[in-house]
């Protein structure tokens, strides 16, 4: 299993509407991904990337939530 979390995701809406975000605009099979609120105040998260049947390298993580994050106001 393969885990990556990229630290300190500004977004100005909730953890569940960050995760709805990322399933929305990144379809990839075999891909889990868990938000956490980090900073209850300055809506900073951190965004934990789970694959079972493969790796996951870092700059994968960051553009699936980039890709989210530019459609934030879709």
């Amino acid at each position: 299993m393969a885990t990556k979390r990229v630290k300190g995701v500004s977004f100005d809406g909730s953890a569940s509407e960050l995760q709805a975000l990322i399933g929305k605009w990144n379809a990839v099979g075999g891909l889990r991904w868990n938000v956490q609120q980090t900073d209850f105040v300055g809506g900073s998260f951190d965004v934990e990337f789970i694959r079972n049947d493969g790796a996951i390298n870092i700059a994968e993580a960051r553009a699936w939530v980039q890709n989210a994050l530019k459609h934030a106001h879709d």
